[in-house]
């Protein structure tokens, strides 16, 4: 039979019967329920847990895409880095062609039946895309703010308060 000790700093070591003398030096017995306890995250790694998740989960949102309705009716956008890379570079090509009237660019989206195509845009579309990327990342960061901010709040002071707070 197995039993569970704990050390002088409440690390748990479970052993066989007999071989206790193998554990290092001031361990003590402990039950199964104190175990538990012992393994139990402190509510300070419980809140960090949280943050990390919540940071992970604003990064997926960001990264999930995002709607824009610049060619006269919504169209979803891809949002990857290298998506966010691709649209910087269009829009910065469309200002500094601003005075060129026939300047169009090609740019992935989606329609509302999920045709995904490179449907061309004018400069004033596809600065309005760009000003709806900008917008999405921004109130997706605004959020994690929020969120953040609840979970590092003092009155956040218990486990199911700080579960209680979600993307």
């Amino acid at each position: 039979m197995k039993k569970k000790f704990k050390d002088l700093n409440n690390n748990i070591h479970e052993i066989k019967e007999g071989f206790e003398y193998l554990l290092p030096n001031g361990c003590t017995e402990i039950t199964d329920a104190e175990a538990v306890d012992l393994l139990k995250p402190t509510l300070q790694e419980t809140k960090e847990l949280k943050t990390l998740g919540l940071y992970n989960l604003c990064s997926l949102h960001i990264l999930g895409g995002f709607t824009s309705n610049a060619l006269g009716v919504l169209h979803s956008y891809p949002s990857t880095e290298r998506d966010q890379a691709n649209l910087n570079g269009v829009v910065t090509e469309s200002i500094i062609n601003t005075s060129d009237n026939t300047w169009q660019v090609p740019f992935w989206c989606a329609d509302a039946n999920d045709i995904w195509d490179r449907r061309i845009h004018t400069h004033a579309q596809i600065e309005q895309v760009g000003q709806a990327a900008a917008i999405h990342v921004r109130d997706a960061q605004d959020k994690l703010k929020g969120l953040v901010d609840q979970v590092n709040d003092v009155a956040t002071d218990t486990e199911a308060k700080v579960d209680a707070i979600v993307w």
